[in-house]
């Protein structure tokens, strides 16, 4: 089942909340202006649709408009491995069009300190510029955000975002037995 409103919900509730694990501050500090800003896009991508339609949306997103588009996607739609290869086949596109690609499944904890930020319920594939994305991480490199990660093993030891995705990738196609 996709629940685009339960998505939006989750947004409010949980994402744009000061949260205790991240000493008062929201998981994401750009969230809640993003969305009453109506920067942020939520489509329900349809389970009948062929994962084709990625590309579509890639090539379709209007950056002057939308900094982020969620593809919420059926929890059953594909397994966590193929969620991982499906956001990787399309990842090359988004980066050719200023698009940076990520993907969550609920099987796949993405912690963030002690707290698991995965929504339990749908696979989300997130579409965000890329530009906006990077001015993101230079502006929190300013704050002490980034701090809030500074776990002992070596996932949580890199504070850097780009840092923590590329050892997230490193993982998951070493799980998946990919060069």
């Amino acid at each position: 089942m996709i629940d685009v409103d339960a998505v939006k919900q989750w947004v409010l509730d949980f994402v744009e909340m000061p949260h205790p694990d991240f000493n008062g501050k929201p998981i994401c500090p750009f969230a809640k202006t993003a969305r009453k800003l109506g920067k942020v896009n939520f489509i329900e991508f349809k389970d009948e649709w062929p994962d084709e339609e990625i590309a579509n949306q890639i090539l379709a997103m209007d950056l002057s408009k939308h900094d982020m588009t969620l593809l919420v996607c059926s929890k059953d739609r594909w397994s966590e491995e193929q969620t991982f290869r499906t956001a990787l086949k399309y990842e090359k596109l988004g980066v050719e069009n200023n698009i940076l690609l990520e993907h969550s499944h609920p099987d796949t904890p993405w912690m963030m300190g002690n707290l698991n930020t995965v929504y339990q319920h749908n696979i989300i594939i997130w579409l965000q510029n890329f530009e906006q994305a990077a001015l993101s991480v230079i502006a929190l490199k300013k704050t002490n955000y980034y701090e809030l990660f500074d776990m002992e093993t070596e996932f949580y030891s890199e504070k850097d975002f780009d840092t923590r995705v590329s050892i997230y990738r490193k993982e998951m196609l070493e799980k998946y037995n990919e060069e």
